[in-house]
């Protein structure tokens, strides 16, 4: 059905819904054939608006008439403890193993000290030797197996009159330095003998036998 002629001049002009620049300008030019494509507006927030579907929430719910779900039961892992395992044979003795080599190093210290008991002490003696006619000698002991150095320290406090001082070296131990005062210098040193032997080794590593006379020459260099 047509409308009259005054009615159709009083419709409005639709007005042309303007671009939208939602390509680069490069973009926007018109193809070979003149046609271009416009883009009509998107709709505005109306009463017949299309709305986006929303995302689905998850949630512990359950949609079933039993009810909420419930949460999985945590396992609960059991204490340790020292106790071994019964599933291994040879875990029961490992305690006793790690004893084994306690108790064995306390055996063999124990049988050290019965048997230096049981050996008892060195008895020696100590002659200071001051040519030409100043000699003294004295009477003292050592552990069993034990040095020079330990023999003169206990003649030392023994109150016999007897006195040293030593230098220690890093490695030759104790080196004596003088006797009952008269100390070495460029010309005279204190030697070790056992009788008339010269020691090849220092009074912190010569093991003095029983009844053995160990001499402190004051000689001339």
């Amino acid at each position: 059905m047509e409308l009259p002629a005054k009615e159709q001049q009083r419709v409005p002009e639709e007005k042309k819904a303007p671009a939208r620049c939602d390509h680069p300008p490069h973009q926007l030019k018109s193809p070979p054939g003149g046609s271009t494509h416009r883009r009509h507006p998107a709709p505005g927030p109306g009463p017949h608006a299309p709305t986006r579907p929303q995302p689905r929430q998850h949630t512990n719910q359950d949609p079933s008439p039993r009810g909420p779900a419930r949460a999985p039961a945590q396992r609960r892992s059991a204490p340790r403890t020292s106790r071994p395992s019964r599933t291994h044979p040879g875990a029961a003795r490992l305690p006793v193993e790690m004893k084994k080599p306690a108790l064995l190093s306390a055996a063999l210290l124990l049988l050290f000290f019965v048997g230096t008991s049981a050996q008892g002490n060195t008895n020696f003696r100590v002659q200071v030797n001051v040519p030409p006619t100043n000699i003294k000698t004295y009477n003292t002991f050592t552990a069993y197996r034990g040095s020079l150095f330990g023999g003169l320290t206990r003649l030392r406090y023994s109150n016999q009159g007897f006195n040293f001082q030593y230098i220690p070296h890093d490695d030759y131990g104790p080196f004596l330095q003088s006797v009952n005062g008269l100390a070495g210098n460029s010309s005279h040193y204190w030697q070790l003998l056992s009788g008339k032997t010269p020691l090849n080794v220092g009074m912190g590593c010569y093991l003095p036998k029983a009844n053995e006379v160990v001499t402190l020459k004051y000689t001339k260099i």
